[in-house]
């Protein structure tokens, strides 16, 4: 199955698929994740989208352009805060865990102090790896969405053969590393032997300077040529999870290079898409309100940029051509991003 560029798969009933999907699910109406702050997002629904660079600026892009769609009172606001600490210095090439969790901590601080939001999404693998390891995540855990959770959870319920498949998961150095997808698959009861994580390094930040470059097609070609070749019954059914939110801007070039290793049974997984279903589903209450009380915004959503460190005009060009057709404010926000250095 080709990899759909809008990939909305059908895990609730507010997503359709967007091309002819074989992947059969275990139920037929979503369930949201319980949460225990509808109060305050009645008062203001601020949600603020974060990553370690810009690859969760498509689950801000996509989730802006549904809720563009419903009106929703009070309007919702979102944010999406860069948490990369400096220009070309990224989590992945930090020297210790102890170091990534404590920068990190200072960023979810600082989007507590400056936007007082409703939700954090973290929509960063490599972020949510540590999340759980920050003083701020034990303290507010209510208001955090960690994009590893969501995607376990929601591959567990929906994916019908998920226990006798293989399950390739590509990710950063700090992801796979850090063992999270492998002990939350190892629970579940799946053989480890169906697992294979696989490191791709420098391959978020080459897609963020130029997803088509030279540079990006050769890591795909190796991180694909590792996985494939550790792969033991490449005769079974294969998923492919992208655990890396830049990973999804080069969907094709990675469906195409197992496809051209000879890998045939299998399909590629856009971890992505959970947490932007979960997101919506979490203004449901919002728009039920407003439905039954008749009472719609004349407004749209807003979202803004906001970054700590400069944002690279060739990573700008770059993430703003993948999402044009998306969101084209989001592009617009990106581009007017503020930088703000007291950030964290």
């Amino acid at each position: 199955m080709k990899p759909c560029l809008n990939r909305y798969w059908k895990i609730s009933p507010v997503l359709s698929l967007c091309c002819n999907s074989t992947v059969k699910y275990k139920r037929d109406a979503w369930e949201p994740r319980p949460y225990n702050f509808l109060n305050k997002m009645r008062e203001k629904t601020k949600i603020v989208v974060t990553d370690s660079g810009l690859g969760g600026l498509s689950v801000a892009a996509r989730l802006f352009n549904m809720l563009k769609k419903e009106r929703v009172f009070p309007t919702p606001e979102l944010i999406f805060v860069n948490a990369l600490p400096e220009t070309n210095r990224g989590y992945n090439t930090m020297p210790d865990t102890k170091l990534k969790i404590n920068t990190f901590n200072r960023v979810l601080e600082g989007i507590e102090h400056y936007f007082k939001p409703s939700i954090i999404a973290i929509a960063c693998n490599t972020l949510s790896a540590i999340a759980d390891g920050t003083k701020y995540y034990r303290d507010y855990q209510n208001k955090i969405i960690n994009i590893i959770e969501i995607a376990v959870e929601m591959l567990l319920r929906s994916i019908y053969d998920i226990r006798e498949a293989n399950l390739i998961i590509l990710g950063t150095e700090t992801t796979i590393l850090s063992g999270v997808y492998q002990n939350h698959f190892i629970k579940a009861g799946i053989d480890k032997k169906q697992l294979i994580p696989t490191i791709c390094s420098g391959l978020a930040s080459a897609i963020e300077l130029d997803s088509k470059s030279e540079n990006t097609k050769l890591i795909i070609e190796r991180c694909i040529s590792d996985a494939f070749e550790r792969i033991v019954n490449k005769q079974n059914k294969s998923y492919v999870l992208l655990a890396c939110t830049h990973y999804g801007y080069t969907a094709n070039q990675i469906y195409d290079s197992f496809k051209d290793k000879g890998l045939t049974d299998f399909e590629l997984i856009d971890l992505n898409d959970y947490l932007v279903a979960e997101l919506f589903e979490r203004t449901k209450t919002d728009r039920e309100l407003s439905s039954s009380s008749k009472v719609v915004s004349d407004n749209e959503p807003s979202i803004k940029v906001f970054s700590r460190c400069r944002i690279l005009p060739g990573e700008i060009d770059s993430i703003a051509g993948l999402l044009r057709y998306i969101s084209p404010e989001t592009v617009s926000a990106l581009k007017n991003y503020t930088f703000k250095k007291d950030l964290f």
